[in-house]
């Protein structure tokens, strides 16, 4: 059952399906659950994945999992307190969605079809291969719903943080997320630690993104009495796409509402001696290619302090080079948001925000 209900307010429609993609109709149903001794069916979800038919159903308990490789078409659905150290997915020809499990670190690569994840909080860690908690590389459409990427802030063993998403070569998009980078450590006598963008887009590819906060990392402070050398460092861009040559042009959407904030982070301070400030970070940094936006605020990064000789420079709420175009939509561009989770026996409730191109709105689901 489905309920719909309009809104004038105005945002972009990017419907993530909203996990309402339907994987082959029979398939069978599994239980997983670290606790022996339930009666469950596998203990651990990648042993699960190594035994089940393409299309089968993962339900999994709360607990703490070794992480995953998905390789086939599966559908993993975690209850409240499910964590995995790492999700990967890879190669896989069919749909998959993953819904309700949180990890360190996701990698979604070379996948044809479809790929959701709903609910899904990925943080502290970096996918291989990558500064960023979730990288999805060579992808045709992937997809997240009510999720959090956010990369890990820098420490004292290495003082450069890491950044939300990075999207290489896919098209991915984001509805209802939130997607920040981490904050660059302080250091002594040297280069603050650098801070991580929310979202970073390369490679010819497509993110459209819909009702999504993205936030740049603070720049490490420094503090440089009695030596020589070192300056703190800049904001993380909120979103930063750069160029990747002719042919590889990348396309940014970006709708929704004022309150859907797309910032910079702000610049780190020299706190002492002869360091200078960081600049703040650009809430959109488009670099090449093309940026649609309607509706979000763009927020830019404060500087780390301001002053003759040793200040920074406050970012920008939208830098678009001389290379790139930018097309701001008048009217704004409509959204579907849904408003409630989805559990089963329950209607799932979208509401429109905005005025759709036409008068027809299609919503394909499953029970």
């Amino acid at each position: 059952m489905l309920a719909l209900r309009r809104s004038l307010r105005p945002v972009l429609a990017t419907v993530c399906s909203l996990t309402l993609l339907a994987l082959p109709i029979k398939s069978a149903t599994w239980v997983v659950d670290d606790t022996f001794g339930t009666g469950a069916d596998f203990h651990e979800i990648q042993a699960a994945l190594l035994a089940v038919s393409p299309g089968d159903t993962l339900l999994v308990k709360p607990g703490v999992y070794k992480g995953f490789t998905v390789l086939q078409s599966v559908k993993i659905v975690g209850d409240p307190g499910v964590f995995a150290s790492h999700i990967k997915v890879d190669a896989v020809l069919g749909k998959v969605l993953i819904a309700g499990v949180d990890a360190k670190y996701l990698l979604v690569t070379s996948c044809p079809n479809t790929v959701i994840f709903d609910s899904v909080r990925i943080r502290l860690g970096q996918a291989p291969g990558s500064v960023y908690a979730a990288h999805v590389g060579f992808c045709a459409d992937v997809r997240f719903v009510d999720c959090v990427l956010r990369g890990p802030n820098g420490g004292s063993q290495d003082p450069d943080a890491g950044g939300g998403l990075e999207v290489e070569a896919s098209r991915v998009e984001l509805t209802s997320c939130k997607v920040e980078g981490g904050d660059g450590a302080q250091t002594n006598c040297s280069w603050g630690g650098l801070a991580g963008n929310g979202v970073r887009v390369s490679s010819g590819s497509t993110v459209h993104g819909a009702r999504s906060s993205m936030r740049g990392g603070r720049g490490g402070d420094t503090a440089s009495s009695g030596c020589s050398g070192g300056n703190a460092a800049n904001g993380g861009h909120g979103l930063d796409s750069s160029w990747s040559g002719q042919g590889f042009q990348n396309t940014v959407i970006l709708a929704g509402l004022d309150t859907d904030q797309i910032a910079g982070g702000d610049g780190g301070k020299g706190l002492f001696g002869s360091a200078y400030c960081g600049n703040g970070g650009d809430g959109i940094h488009i670099s090449g290619g093309s940026l649609r936006r309607s509706g979000v605020t763009q927020v830019r990064g404060s500087a780390g302090c301001y002053g003759p000789g040793q200040g920074g420079l406050d970012g920008k709420g939208a830098f678009v080079s001389s290379g790139a175009t930018q097309v701001v939509a008048s009217p704004s561009d409509p959204t579907l948001e849904r408003l409630n989770k989805p559990v089963p026996g329950t209607p799932v409730t979208l509401q429109v925000n905005g005025a759709p191109v036409s008068g027809r709105i299609d919503a394909a689901y499953e029970e």
